[in-house]
């Protein structure tokens, strides 16, 4: 596991089966034996109880980027050796997701299992509950209102993705601890205000709204 991701695996795994030619060459015989072969490995793990679900997919569909979804392209985005072509949910230990995964016929054929836990939380969340338990300030809920003009403390991030989680209980942790040093009320909850769009490289302020302008101190 990776030590940076704060994230944590649930008891759920996902079988993601990746490649969607692995039958190219086969003779009708041989595909029809391999396919009997796999589908009585899927009800095998139906018959043990463990299968939540299971789909293939198509190799087509549309990928959707930018701002507010501005492009959409349609086509195949991925080599066929590395596309998914279809997934199973498990309830099961690493352990045996991975044992169920080596026991599915059709690697024998050059198709490729990649065993993925379920997370308990989306990786920007689980960053954000991280953040709470280093700055022991709670997390609220996003939702849209307008108020009126109000006073601010901040401090200035720019950061690399892949670090944002360890910068953030840091920088709230001396903002609170500043703008209280200075005997300042809080008078809400903390927000981050974002200057450009995030990419590989994160530009923002944490804020917090206070009683009363404070006297600039370290980085706040």
């Amino acid at each position: 596991m990776n030590p940076d991701n704060p994230q944590k695996p649930t008891d759920e795994y996902l079988l993601l089966i990746r490649g969607t030619h692995w039958n190219y060459g086969m003779s009708p015989a041989e595909l029809q034996k391999s396919m009997t072969d796999f589908y009585a490995w899927v009800d095998g793990l139906a018959q043990a109880g463990v299968l939540l679900g299971a789909q293939p997919l198509m190799e087509e569909g549309q990928l959707v980027s930018g701002t507010r979804g501005a492009s959409v392209t349609d086509g195949v985005f991925i080599e066929t050796k590395e596309a998914i072509a279809g997934y199973f949910r498990v309830s099961v230990s690493k352990q045996e997701a991975l044992r169920h995964a080596k026991a599915c016929p059709i690697l024998d054929y050059g198709a490729q299992i990649e065993v993925r836990p379920v997370a308990d939380l989306c990786r920007p969340m689980a960053e954000v509950k991280a953040a709470e338990t280093i700055s022991g300030v709670r997390f609220a809920p996003p939702e849209i209102v307008q108020t009126g003009k109000q006073t601010i403390a901040c401090i200035a991030i720019v950061v690399a993705r892949g670090k944002i989680q360890s910068v953030m209980g840091p920088g709230l942790h001396e903002l609170i601890g500043t703008v209280t040093a200075q005997g300042i009320e809080i008078t809400g909850p903390w927000f981050a205000h974002h200057r450009r769009r995030p990419t590989d490289t994160f530009d923002f302020d944490i804020c917090v709204p206070v009683s009363s302008a404070v006297e600039p101190a370290g980085r706040v």
